[in-house]
């Protein structure tokens, strides 16, 4: 059976591991006691609220279809293609002209 968090929390019995909402309970390599998934499922814990809730294995893949939909391709008529370097015309585009920097003497202090 698989759960999902609903309140953030520390888990103290897995090595202080972090669970953020919407996480999937337990981890895949944790062993968790019947015992305490109904700690975290009830109100039964340090926090006094329910940590996690029960996701129905139907509700799982409905939520994989929808978080990941298949792109859908158009074909076109023709490939896409770059035109070739050498038939761009550069000669309106914006550009920056250079500008010669002249060294300035300063002191120690950054003073002149």
């Amino acid at each position: 059976m698989a759960y999902r968090v609903i309140e953030m929390f520390t888990d103290m019995q897995d090595g202080d591991r972090v669970y953020n909402v919407g996480d999937t309970f337990p981890h895949v390599d944790a062993k968790v006691s019947p015992e305490r998934i109904e700690q975290l499922l009830s109100g039964k814990n340090r926090r006094k609220k329910p940590m996690i809730e029960e996701v129905k294995e139907v509700e799982e893949a409905e939520e994989i279809v929808e978080q990941s939909p298949a792109p859908v391709l158009e074909e076109a008529d023709e490939p896409f293609m770059n035109p070739p370097i050498e038939d761009a015309d550069f000669s309106e585009s914006e550009h920056v002209d250079t500008v010669e920097v002249k060294p300035t003497r300063r002191g120690r202090n950054g003073k002149k």
